[in-house]
């Protein structure tokens, strides 16, 4: 019993310890002139910072959540991180995040990447997905403009991205996660399969998706409007492919639908844009209805 006991406390202080080791940490843009952010610095270069001020130093750890902040408008990554969250707080500088070819893998909870700056860019490397992500660009009507571009590659698993705040969230790579959920402010997506293999759904009144590409969305999702005022633009030429479409409470049938045709149903939402939209049910679905149809028939026939 003793020796139970003593392992149990052994556990819970080594998890403790864990827990407390995390820390949010604050970039100060390192006075030896680097950019390159890397596990394991930040005290001998002065790179991070326990508080915002800068007046002590902690080396960085992954796990962490990084705070950028000020006047630095580039950082870019020297090894492979995975951080808690990533909060961008330029206020007003142009800002470019430089992967370097590493991945940054973001495994917290709430706001993993949190965007108050002048529009940026990811670009150079992939974004890894420990947990499901939620991306907050923009807080209130003051940088509602701003965009974030992601231009490097998503690596997600059948984890979840959720799109919240008032500005812009831009796609511009091949990705892979699961479902997408626009609760507020537009997603841009601007290539081929950048909404990776799951639903995508916009919710709550300010949502807006806007498709630059017409192989974006995985050719068996299902594609929900669940509010009458939500935007959809089909900014492409051509015909995007979805196995399901939902406009609030209605399911649109099988076939293709230009903007003004789906503004024609008369279900909601907002429609523009020269593309379309051919909803196409997934075959098991056919399969399924064809067989119930012939299982109908046989009963008649026998019946006869």
């Amino acid at each position: 019993m003793k020796k139970t006991t003593l392992t149990l406390l052994t556990l819970l202080a080594l998890g403790l310890a864990s827990s407390a080791s995390a820390a949010e940490l604050f970039w100060q843009g390192p006075r030896d002139g680097s950019t390159l952010w890397t596990t394991g610095t930040g005290d001998t270069n002065e790179t991070w910072a326990t508080t915002s001020s800068g007046s002590v130093y902690q080396n960085w750890a992954d796990g962490d959540t990084a705070s950028l902040h000020g006047g630095a408008g580039f950082i870019e990554l020297g090894s492979d991180i995975s951080a808690s969250k990533v909060l961008f707080n330029f206020f007003g500088t142009p800002f470019d995040f430089n992967l370097g070819g590493f991945n940054l893998t973001l495994d917290g909870s709430g706001n993993n990447v949190q965007y108050n700056t002048d529009s940026g860019t990811f670009l150079n490397g992939t974004l890894v997905f420990g947990s499901a992500n939620q991306f907050s660009i923009g807080n209130g009507a003051s940088n509602s403009g701003i965009t974030l571009a992601l231009n490097t590659a998503i690596s997600g698993g059948t984890f979840a991205l959720t799109k919240v705040g008032s500005a812009t969230l831009s796609l511009g790579a091949a990705n892979v996660f699961g479902d997408t959920f626009i609760n507020e402010g537009t997603l841009l997506v601007q290539s081929g399969s950048s909404l990776g293999s799951g639903n995508i759904t916009l919710n709550n009144t300010s949502s807006a998706l806007t498709l630059e590409s017409a192989t974006a969305i995985a050719d068996d999702a299902t594609l929900t409007l669940s509010n009458s005022s939500n935007i959809l633009n089909l900014d492409f030429v051509g015909t995007e492919a979805v196995g399901f479409m939902n406009i609030l409470t209605n399911s649109v049938d099988a076939g293709t639908y230009t903007a003004t045709e789906l503004n024609d149903l008369g279900f909601g939402g907002s429609f523009s844009g020269t593309g379309s939209i051919q909803v196409i049910p997934e075959p098991s679905s056919i399969v399924l209805v064809t067989l119930g149809l012939l299982g109908i028939i046989g009963l008649r026939n026998k019946n006869r």
